[in-house]
Order: C-alpha cells, then structure tokens, then sequence
C-alpha cells in the first residue's frame, strides 16, 4: 500500500486508496484521484475584457483573450452567467428583485448606483455573450495567435494565456469542465436533492466583473450560501487495481483548465484596476 500510494502520488498528490475484495474474493485496490479547487471562486469577469476590447490601444491584445473565451465557453463549458439556466443568473436576479422592489430602503444616490450596476452587467454581457457565440473567434483563433506580436507587457500576458488555450484545446479536444465531475456526492438527478452540495457550476461561471458594489454583494450572498452545504463537487477520476490493463485516463486536462481560469481571470482583475 505504501509503494502504491507512493507511485499515484508521483502523478497526483490527492489521491485515496483502499484494498478489498471483490465478487470472487480477489484483493484489488481501488483509488481516488482529486483535483483540489481550493474552495477558490472561479468567475470569469467580461466587463474588464470589453472595456479592453472598446479601447484601440489593448483590442488586439483583448482579441486573444476574447477567443480563449469563446473556447472556454463553448467547448470547455464555463456557465455564462446571462444563461438562464446558470447559477450566477439566479443570483443575479436575486439582487436586482431585492434591489427593485423596494426602492424606499435605498437612499436615492445609493439605488440609481445599485440599479446602474445591474443594467451595465446586462447589458454587456448580453453583448459579450453574443460575440462569443460567434464561431469566427474559435476558427481564427490559431491564426491570431500565430500572428501576433507583443508589444507590452499586456500583449506578452494575452498572448501566453491564448497559447495555454490552444495547447488545452490542441491536447484534449473532447475536454470539458464537468467530464470528471464527481457523482458520488450528488443524491440524484433533481436539483432539489442537492441542496447540500456545491456543484461545480456553482462555483465556476463567467460574471460580469469582481469589483464594486454587485460583485461585493453577489460574492456575499455566494459564501452565506456555500456556508450551509456540506459536500463540494470537484473532479476525481477512480480506478480498480485489479490486474487489468488501466485506460490513458487522468486529471490532466482539469489542471491545465483551472490554471487558465486562474491565469485568464488575474489578468482581467489586474489590468481593469490599472487602467480605471
């Protein structure tokens, strides 16, 4: 057992083994990879990404990280959070309905803010979501990437996070973000039975920027939530040691994908704040 955990852990450092029997009596070890997210909050803002995108200066650069975008969101899989079907929608629907249907508990300044901030989140990212449904971004994304040359410090870092796309495209073309995700701490197919558990939807999501007001309180009524569940859902990938060939199958695509998100959404908090 010590040489086996030694030997998955070279590979991956969370991992669980057990031994036991199986129908026949046989002893075989079965084993439990995870990708620890951190209880990190993995939301993608794309009100920094538009502004780059409205400014001649940074656009060229921006065009990279609008395609890497619209590969995490068609083919990866990132929940948008205009989606109706999204977590983050609900949630922003939530604030906007505490926010106006009593305009009387605001102080006249602090609602026309509140309310702005929920319009400008809407509206771009209706705009933003529409151009990532556009297909040109993801069949040129390789030429752009191909083409471009840096000529700052923003180019150089969008143009390292487009490549680190399309090395994660180029090696797991079939990936997705919830391929690995872990059932066994789901208690079935309706939502209502899974009250208690923080699917990965609910913490991974495109949102419309990680500063102000909203994000302050989107990010408040997410962390009181998370407070009352009791699982976390997270990629895993179990195997049986039972003397058959093992599968080619591992975490690596989910360790690329998450060092992206991490990567993709520094940038965009890190450059908004320099350039506001």
């Amino acid at each position: 057992m010590w040489e086996v955990r030694r030997l998955l852990r070279a590979r991956q450092e969370d991992v669980r083994i057990v031994a036991c029997r199986d129908a026949a009596g046989r002893l075989v070890l079965h084993s439990k990879e995870t990708y620890n997210t951190g209880n990190t909050l993995y939301y993608i803002p794309v009100v920094p990404l538009y502004r780059l995108l409205q400014d001649r200066r940074t656009k060229r650069a921006a065009q990279l990280l609008l395609c890497t975008c619209a590969y995490l969101y068609h083919l990866a899989g990132i929940p948008y959070y205009t989606d109706d079907s999204s977590y983050l929608c609900w949630q922003y629907d939530m604030i906007r309905e505490w926010v106006e249907n009593d305009p009387t508990d605001w102080e006249a300044e602090s609602y026309n803010s509140n309310r702005s901030q929920l319009n400008t989140a809407d509206h771009i990212g209706k705009v933003m979501q529409r151009r990532l449904w556009n297909p040109c971004h993801l069949n040129r994304f390789t030429e752009l990437v191909g083409h471009f040359k840096p000529l700052d410090r923003l180019g150089c870092e969008c143009l390292s996070i487009a490549e680190k796309a399309l090395r994660l495209w180029r090696d797991h073309p079939q990936g997705h973000v919830y391929r690995h995700a872990d059932t066994e701490v789901l208690h079935g197919d309706d939502e209502d039975y899974n009250e208690d558990c923080i699917t990965m939807d609910k913490y991974i999501g495109f949102c419309a920027e990680t500063e102000g007001w909203l994000y302050h309180t989107l990010s408040e009524c997410v962390n009181n939530e998370f407070n009352e569940y009791h699982d976390i859902q997270e990629p895993v990938l179990p195997r049986t040691f039972d003397g058959r060939a093992q599968d080619a199958e591992s975490l690596d695509f989910e360790c690329g994908l998450f060092s992206l998100m991490d990567d993709l959404c520094y940038l965009l908090n890190t450059t908004d704040n320099e350039n506001a």
